[in-house]
């Protein structure tokens, strides 16, 4: 099994989906090759586990989690590993702060170590190559996609457990287990 804990967010992103397919094909005609991540599929990882952890001692950790639901908002797209080298475009969220807490509680529940540089986003395309005119164009163009998202928010209200399937057509995944979480005593 490949296990992995996030938080569902096709639903905050399907208004926007669209452009980002055009913004992509763009891409394509400057010769990049690229997959957008289907609309369904659009989260963010808090913890991938692969193998790592039994599926019992994952769904359990996620039912022991103690979390209030929060407001998150999209921040700007950005890219992994690096500006030179970019096989990730995503978009990041905010607050860090709480994305953190949520990724070391887990890591503490199932005696795993937190990721130093823990980075809350939502892979929106992977990306196999990109040459310098279409990097270029990235660069310069992509306050076409954040004017799309940005201070766009949403309640984080649930955590999902889920296996990923890999297949040729791309990633299946399947929902093994959902952690409602507590409501905040404040109104956004």
């Amino acid at each position: 099994m490949r296990l992995f804990y996030a938080v569902p967010v096709a639903n905050q992103l399907e208004s926007v989906y669209q452009e980002f397919l055009e913004f992509f094909q763009k891409l394509k005609k400057l010769g990049s090759v690229l997959k957008p991540v289907e609309r369904e599929n659009l989260h963010a990882t808090i913890l991938f586990l692969g193998d790592k952890v039994g599926l019992q001692q994952s769904v359990s950790s996620l039912e022991g989690l103690n979390v209030t639901s929060f407001k998150a908002c999209f921040t700007s797209m950005s890219w992994f590993p690096s500006k030179d080298y970019i096989r990730v475009l995503w978009l990041g969220l905010q607050p860090r702060q709480a994305f953190q807490e949520m990724h070391e509680k887990l890591c503490n529940a199932l005696g795993l170590k937190p990721e130093k540089r823990f980075e809350p986003h939502v892979t929106i395309a992977r990306v196999k190559h990109l040459p310098l005119k279409a990097k270029t164009f990235l660069k310069q163009n992509k306050a076409l996609i954040d004017s799309k998202v940005l201070n766009t928010c949403f309640n984080v209200q649930e955590l999902v457990l889920y296996n990923s399937t890999l297949t040729s057509k791309g990633p299946l995944y399947k929902v093994v287990a959902k952690k409602s979480f507590l409501k905040a005593n404040s109104q956004d």
